[in-house]
């Protein structure tokens, strides 16, 4: 989740995700180590239905990743009418994991 408000409260768990970018986005260069080198492959699973944030701030976000470091490989999958809670939930772990599964495949 990379909503504004969150941003406040997890911003250091964002700078660990994603370097720099993270830095810009909180306000705080002291949040993120300079990026060096290729950073490693991160995927994002994220609900169109997100009840804290907007696929549009994902978006925002990995191309702020991306200009840190443009050789970064991010990979981002919008699941159609599902919210936050509803894809953590036990009925979608079989999903989660068969996409995990896949994109590390």
């Amino acid at each position: 989740t990379f909503g504004n408000l969150a941003s406040l409260g997890f911003g250091r768990h964002f700078s660990s995700v994603v370097g720099n970018a993270a830095s810009s986005f909180c306000g705080s260069s002291s949040l993120a180590a300079e990026v060096e080198g290729e950073a490693p492959p991160q995927y994002f699973l994220m609900g169109a239905n997100d009840e804290f944030t907007s696929v549009e701030q994902l978006e925002s976000m990995v191309i702020r990743m991306k200009a840190v470091n443009p050789t970064r490989r991010v990979d981002v999958e919008i699941v159609p009418r599902v919210g936050h809670f509803q894809l953590e939930s036990p009925s979608y772990d079989s999903f989660v994991s068969d996409q995990v599964v896949q994109w590390l495949g």
